[in-house]
């Protein structure tokens, strides 16, 4: 209903800014969940470079659409509030288009992390490209604990970045190190380096965001 509403108000011309997509929504009953869920999940990012911007001015907004419609219909021409400037926190974006979309297009882990670590980091696309030990931040978004005949637990993991997605097995000394990181759909950066002979990518340790990378 929410798409249908806004691909035919679009059709009557571009939106112009965000307090333009509040104000001719509101003809559609629009509420402010639905427009919390259009900024969180970065679809009016076009219209304004803070999601923090356009939540900090959302009630403003509503109330400039409230007093701008007339009893027709129609909208009264009036001066839009000032918008009240927020700056953005990467990982709040992110995870609230987690939130809303199950996934993130438009924010990337290695992003976030190369704003909170002073390291280099490697793509999943890129992990062949050396022995060495690298770190990897990605998406935990599936993962199977198994027991091994030795009745050790081990897992499977499926985790993605900007770059492709990859399922990953973490050895039992491997997870025993890693498990109080390994939460559905959080950022987690991965530790581990590419065997060349086996041609897999052996896991030494996960760690959670925020966590002390040791080498």
């Amino acid at each position: 209903m929410l798409t249908k509403s806004i691909i035919s108000e679009r059709n009557n011309g571009p939106f112009l800014d965000f307090y333009d997509v509040v104000l001719r929504l509101s003809k559609y009953r629009i509420n402010s969940k639905e427009l919390s869920a259009l900024i969180d999940s970065g679809s009016l990012d076009i219209l304004c470079p803070s999601r923090a911007t356009m939540r900090k001015n959302l009630a403003n907004a509503l109330n400039f659409a409230s007093v701008s419609s007339d009893n027709m219909g129609g909208f009264i021409k009036l001066e839009k509030p000032i918008m009240i400037q927020a700056q953005d926190d990467l990982l709040f974006n992110f995870n609230k288009e987690i939130d809303v979309l199950k996934s993130s297009f438009s924010i990337s882990p290695l992003s976030i992390c190369n704003s909170r670590y002073n390291i280099k980091f490697t793509n999943l696309l890129n992990i062949k490209n050396t022995n060495n030990t690298i770190f990897v931040p990605c998406l935990l978004r599936s993962m199977k604990t198994i027991t091994t005949k030795n009745g050790s637990s081990m897992a499977f993991i499926n985790v993605f970045d900007d770059s492709t997605e990859q399922e990953f097995a973490l050895f039992s000394e491997p997870y025993k190190l890693s498990i109080n990181a390994l939460k559905k759909n959080t950022i987690i950066i991965i530790k581990g380096r590419y065997r060349s002979l086996k041609n897999d990518f052996y896991i030494e340790k996960i760690f959670e965001l925020g966590d002390k990378l040791d080498g």
